[in-house]
């Protein structure tokens, strides 16, 4: 299942639950989407409980709220309060993660690099490093810098095997060496896809795609049998039809 790493602001919320009825209002009106309420409720707590156990959850919280509601300014600001104000806390990897992502949402994709690079630096032995990096690696690929995303994809694979990742790494490592006309590389890691994730939603993309590199290549019996796998596992995948369309016409 894919990590979604927002969930952990609820989750903080209910296992630091106390007696202060600020801080219980604080959870209930974010498990309500009632952002305003939940960032009202939780400064209270904050105001009143400055050494609480909590208090750095609840700054989370704020962070986060601003977030939730676009305000990515507020969200980086009250993200700094905590990462300043309680430099120790296990909530500091994910008040950079919002940093980061707050910069990518105003436009600033180098500093929300350049935090992911950090956050890698001082956690790369654990999932806050194997997340930095995925997302390093998600931006680059997004931004068409091919080049880039198979190095931070080729690094996470390589540090994080067991990542929940790899798939979806070693697919965007084939599919940016496909866009960057290496079609050897990238029929390399589409194979490892195919023979190690057949589940992952774009198995079907890859089995094509390594199909008509060996029918360019004149290997036609390798051919037919990706196409064969592609139309017999994934009957219902849109690249299916082609598959047919594709073994029919070598028949004929």
């Amino acid at each position: 299942m894919k990590k979604c790493y927002w969930l952990f602001i609820p989750a903080v919320f209910l296992l630091s639950a106390c007696t202060v009825n600020s801080y219980i209002r604080g959870i209930e009106s974010f498990n309500r989407q009632k952002f305003s309420e939940a960032t009202r409720e939780l400064q209270d707590y904050i105001d009143n409980n400055a050494d609480a156990k909590e208090t750095p959850a609840a700054c989370l919280g704020i962070a986060w709220n601003y977030y939730c509601q676009g305000d990515y300014f507020n969200a980086i600001s009250n993200a700094s309060i905590l990462i300043n104000t309680y430099p120790r806390d296990n909530a500091v990897p994910w008040a950079y993660i919002i940093m980061a992502h707050a910069h990518i949402k105003q436009g600033d994709e180098e500093k929300g690099i350049e935090l992911f690079n950090q956050i890698f630096m001082q956690h790369r032995d654990t999932v806050w490093g194997e997340e930095a990096l995925f997302q390093i690696g998600e931006l680059k690929y997004k931004n068409y810098d091919y080049r880039g995303a198979i190095k931070s994809f080729f690094n996470l694979v390589m540090a994080y095997p067991q990542s929940e990742y790899t798939a979806k790494a070693y697919y965007e490592i084939g599919d940016s060496y496909y866009k960057l006309r290496d079609y050897r590389k990238a029929l390399s890691n589409y194979v490892t896809v195919i023979e190690n994730f057949p589940e992952y939603p774009e198995t079907p993309i890859a089995l094509y795609r390594v199909a008509v590199y060996h029918e360019s290549r004149g290997f036609m019996d390798d051919a037919v049998k990706y196409l064969k796998i592609l139309a017999e596992k994934y009957p219902l995948s849109p690249e299916a039809p082609r598959a047919y369309m594709k073994i029919a016409s070598f028949l004929f």
